[in-house]
Order: C-alpha cells, then structure tokens, then sequence
C-alpha cells in the first residue's frame, strides 16, 4: 500500500569518525541506537530512518550520517524525550560518540519535507 503525505520534517546528523573508530562507531550504531529506531518506525513516531556512510569521498573518509525521517512536529518531541530518557538510564552513550567521533566533523540539518510518497 502506497501512503502519500502533504510534509514531513527531515534531520540528518553527520559524523566524522576518530581514525580508526569507523568500525566501532558502525558497530555501536548497530547494536545501540538501530533497536530505538526500529521501535520508532515500529511506532509511527519516525516514517524511515537511514545510517549510511559516505562511499564517494568529497572531504575526509570515515564521514557517517543518520537521516531520521518525521511525520510532524510531535513526533520530533516524542522521539528526542524517549532518546533523552534512554542517555538518562544509559550516560555512557553520549560518552561513546564523544570518543568515537572528531567533534568539529558533527552537524546537523533540518528540513521541512514539503511533498514525499512512501510504501
């Protein structure tokens, strides 16, 4: 079944991984954030999600980004106070991407989706 939707909002996180650290930044994405993503799509709170690292190279290897895909504002809040709530039970988690990441690599973006059609 096809679902269209009016808007959306779009946040892409990027990573630039320490040298080295790009298998266990991987690793811990996979094995620590991907089961909260899942449960969001699971939820409705995000429409899709991807973590996806960069294959051709415009700036330095071991560049990663986390697309996270909403369907309105409130699943937003929703999602970010549940991420908040697991860093609370979970402190080591910010401390990971802080020794697996360059911190000057970080950014993020923001966008509002204006039209998309999913499956």
């Amino acid at each position: 079944k096809t679902v269209a939707e009016t808007t959306g909002y779009l946040r892409v996180t990027f990573w630039q991984a320490r040298p080295g650290a790009g298998a266990a930044l991987e690793g811990y994405v996979t094995k620590n954030l991907k089961p909260i993503l899942d449960q969001a799509v699971e939820n409705g709170t995000l429409l899709m999600y991807n973590f996806d690292k960069e294959d051709v190279h415009t700036g330095s290897t071991d560049a990663y980004n986390l697309a996270l895909f909403f369907p309105n504002g409130e699943a937003i809040d929703k999602f970010f106070a549940e991420l908040a709530a697991s860093e609370k039970k979970d402190p080591t988690i910010g401390e990971v991407f802080e020794n697996l990441t360059v911190a000057k690599g970080h950014h993020d973006t923001f966008s509002r989706v204006t039209a998309f059609e999913h499956k």
